[in-house]
């Protein structure tokens, strides 16, 4: 198992320029680079299809070790759960020590409610619904007789087993999902399974989080 932690403030403090750049190493990627004139800036370097990225964190002491470490902490979470941490600000990896943005990118915390994760669901679908390839307006729905907003659909209805999770939600126009109520359709199911439910299920967690981010 590699080394982790390895850096104190004590070390850090003790680091003086040289005449070119170097680090120091703190474990699984993250690095504190310093530079000639003195700045000492965090560094997290990953891989992706082989491919090297950095990603700057900040200099120090501003970022402290503590905040270079959540960092580090989840930008390797959002890598391993096939997002890229370069495209997100530093502010939304991790809005503070005591709250972590972790929790965000999990299914299991998503309410299938929330107008945001409605958003994403939709706009993986091209804002058409899913039984009809008609075009969805995207906005809320007001009033019962508005058949023309559109509501989350489960191919498999709960009533006959089917959960809340991504791979089982689609957008539908309220009035398809009024005529379908609580009947299955197999062929609905396998339509879905072919455009790969992991993918599916990834794409829509990558725009809601993108959603949720940006009011960060």
């Amino acid at each position: 198992m590699k080394n982790i932690n390895l850096l104190t403030d004590a070390l850090i403090n003790e680091a003086t320029p040289r005449e070119k750049e170097y680090t120091l190493n703190d474990g699984k990627g993250l690095c504190l680079a310093v530079k000639p004139t003195g700045t000492k800036s965090w560094v997290f370097r990953y891989r992706i299809n082989g491919k090297v990225y950095k990603k700057s964190f900040g200099k120090y002491p501003d970022i402290s070790i503590t905040k270079a470490r959540l960092h580090r902490k989840n930008a390797k979470y959002l890598k391993e759960n096939g997002f890229n941490p370069a495209e997100y600000k530093n502010q939304e990896l991790i809005n503070s020590i005591e709250n972590i943005f972790i929790p965000v990118i999990l299914e299991d915390n998503i309410n299938i409610q929330d107008p945001l994760f409605r958003e994403a669901l939709l706009e993986v679908h091209n804002n058409r619904c899913f039984h009809t390839n008609k075009h969805i307006p995207s906005k809320p729905i007001k009033m019962n007789t508005d058949w023309d907003a559109y509501e989350i659909d489960h191919i498999v209805p709960k009533s006959l087993g089917g959960t809340d999770r991504i791979e089982n939600l689609v957008p539908c126009l309220k009035s398809v999902n009024y005529k379908k109520r609580n009947t299955f359709d197999e062929s609905l199911s396998y339509r879905l399974m072919l455009s790969n439910k992991l993918i599916y299920a990834k794409d829509v967690l990558k725009v809601y989080n993108q959603k949720r981010l940006s009011q960060c």
